[in-house]
């Protein structure tokens, strides 16, 4: 009752503090994940009784009252076509061809977003069309921004359902500390080596002087060209002007960050309580002696690049768990239906799998919102990254110990089997990841009712500038003293140069005057 109680509190808190709001929902990042999390909000948005106006790349599941939705979706067609791709040649990528890859990615899919129906639908809207509040994912760069300038700046509130990354810290006025911040992408964690650091001091670096030097002229040269607005802001200034930033992070997940006031951590917040399963995935997972075993590798990693090699791995490793009754989200299955202990379907419920009492392992490619939902119910991991912020996430899990770790470029059945039974026969991994589950848990509300809180808070006060951090305005190089740095070293520069031109001075001088005591004594 008491639950009860605080979610109708709060409901009514919220009805009886905020009317009904017209936003603006920017969802503009092609991945399917960021679709899934962005929609979480919008639906919870729209639940309360805002009008929500949504320009996406990904369709929303399901019908959702008071949200106008375009979606672009033809992006992903626009963008990879019918097009094959090797998943190994973005596997162990070195940090500046990555760094290169991200940013020609984003300017690629904004390259083709300009030319959207849903685009052109939003674009032609009256310049005078009023909205409350403008909400957008502003992952690594924003090419929806331009949508603040055309309708005479509300107020802004930016999100991400990635990882803390350098273009956020920029964008929010935060600071990106490489000696104890590994870069998203890095193996890294915050001990790190001198080696580690100098490397990752280098690549946060250049990622900093390439995206604004070399990234964001050309960006918003192509950004100003599909808007049609002459004298367009830079998409990135733009983006600083966000007044709340909503981050899916949280410390007992994410390596601590310093934050300023204007960002608010909602880890998580794409996690439903869990619904009974389909009637066929309950009876497969009941049948198993010992427990169940999820596999999945996220959105991006299907048939088609992971190779028939690969497969056959685990179909190998999964024979030698007879006990254990193995789920495999695959787009098709390679054991046609062979193995009695393995079930391959094209989707499944991860997050009620999860959740699940008789799940044991979670095999996953370490994907943001796979490890919060595999730490918000408990479950070890064995981790197999593949790319980007899957290296990292991995590795905090396994710094945690509640991980083991496969190397998918070296990737044997017997690496994998090794993973997997240490996780299955050791519980000492699964005590540890509940301690890591009741941390990431224990808040004073859920991660979704923070950021609706947040959110509604930006609608009663739309400047709140007591939260602004004041490195916007400093900038990178005096938020972090090197004015003074240099000042301090070019002083002592012209000090030491003074000094020795004095000692030069006075030591010729003293020469000459014993050079003439000399000549009065001959």
């Amino acid at each position: 009752m008491q639950l009860d109680f605080r979610s109708l509190f709060f409901i009514f808190y919220v009805y009886g503090s905020v009317g009904c709001a017209n936003i603006l929902y920017l969802a503009g990042v092609a991945s399917p994940s960021h679709g899934l999390w962005n929609f979480k909000l919008i639906e919870a948005l729209a639940s309360q009784g805002h009008n929500l106006t949504v320009l996406s790349v990904d369709k929303s599941k399901k019908p959702i009252k008071n949200a106008h939705i375009m979606d672009m979706q033809e992006i992903y067609s626009m963008v990879y076509g019918n097009e094959k791709y090797d998943i190994d040649e973005f596997i162990g990528m070195d940090v500046f061809s990555e760094i290169h890859s991200s940013f020609e990615f984003m300017y690629t899919f904004c390259n083709a977003i300009g030319k959207t129906d849903g685009f052109q639908t939003l674009l032609n809207y009256p310049d005078d069309f009023k909205f409350d509040l403008v909400i957008q994912d502003f992952t690594i760069v924003s090419c929806l921004a331009g949508f603040l300038h055309k309708f005479n700046y509300p107020p802004l509130i930016n999100v991400s359902p990635y990882k803390y990354i350098i273009p956020h810290a920029e964008t929010i006025g935060g600071h990106f500390y490489s000696s104890y911040i590994p870069r998203a992408t890095s193996p890294f964690n915050v001990n790190m080596t001198l080696m580690q650091r100098t490397k990752n001091l280098i690549a946060e670096t250049y990622e900093m002087i390439y995206r604004k030097y070399i990234f964001q002229p050309r960006f918003d040269k192509m950004v100003s060209s599909f808007y049609n607005i002459k004298n367009l802001p830079s998409s990135f200034d733009l983006s600083q002007k966000g007044v709340l930033t909503l981050l899916n992070i949280h410390p007992a997940i994410d390596f601590p960050v310093p934050l300023p006031p204007s960002v608010i951590e909602v880890g998580g917040l794409q996690i439903s309580d869990p619904k009974p399963l389909p009637s066929d995935f309950e009876n497969f997972i009941q049948k198993s002696k010992k427990g169940s075993v999820l596999i999945s590798f996220g959105t991006n990693i299907n048939s088609d690049i992971f190779g028939e090699k690969k497969q056959k791995m685990i179909i190998d490793v999964v024979k030698k768990f007879p006990d254990y009754h193995f789920l495999w989200k695959f787009e098709k299955d390679p054991s046609n239906g062979k193995v009695p202990n393995l079930l391959v379907t094209t989707w499944l419920p991860q997050n009620d799998i999860l959740a699940h009492p008789k799940t044991k392992t979670f095999i996953s490619h370490g994907g943001g919102l796979s490890t919060q939902e595999a730490i918000w119910h408990g479950v070890p991991v064995v981790a197999v990254p593949f790319f980007l912020d899957q290296n990292t996430n991995s590795y905090s899990l396994i710094v945690a110990g509640v991980a083991t770790y496969v190397d998918i470029k070296k990737l044997t059945a017997k690496d994998l089997e090794t993973a997997l039974r240490t996780i299955l026969e050791d519980p000492s991994y699964a005590e540890r990841m509940k301690l890591q589950s009741f941390r990431f848990k224990q808040r004073p509300m859920k991660p979704l009712e923070t950021a609706l809180w947040w959110v509604n808070y930006v609608l009663k006060d739309p400047n709140p500038t007591h939260l602004r951090s004041p490195v916007i305005d400093l900038g990178y190089f005096k938020a972090n003293s090197y004015d003074i740095i240099l000042y301090a070293f070019t002083f002592l520069i012209l000090l030491s140069y003074i000094i020795r031109h004095f000692v030069a001075y006075l030591s010729k001088l003293l020469n000459s005057k014993n050079s003439s005591q000399k000549m009065k004594l001959n």
